[in-house]
């Protein structure tokens, strides 16, 4: 598994189609972290990039 470098983690939010404290909220993180993982002046830890990978598969899935 590749790390996931702040493009990847814009891209994924703008996927998804959530805002900042949206995509915050449902990794369990701080807006103002998600903004420094993105601006690049924090690692990005794997558990996030896992978080990320989950979350959108789940949000991929038809409705039941």
């Amino acid at each position: 598994m590749a790390l996931m470098t702040p493009a990847d983690l814009t891209a994924w939010r703008q996927r998804t189609g959530l805002n900042r404290l949206q995509a915050a909220e449902a990794l369990g993180i701080s807006r103002n972290t998600i903004t420094r993982m993105e601006a690049g002046t924090s690692e990005i830890p794997a558990y996030i990039e896992l978080a990320t990978e989950a979350l959108e598969a789940r949000l991929n899935q038809p409705a039941k």
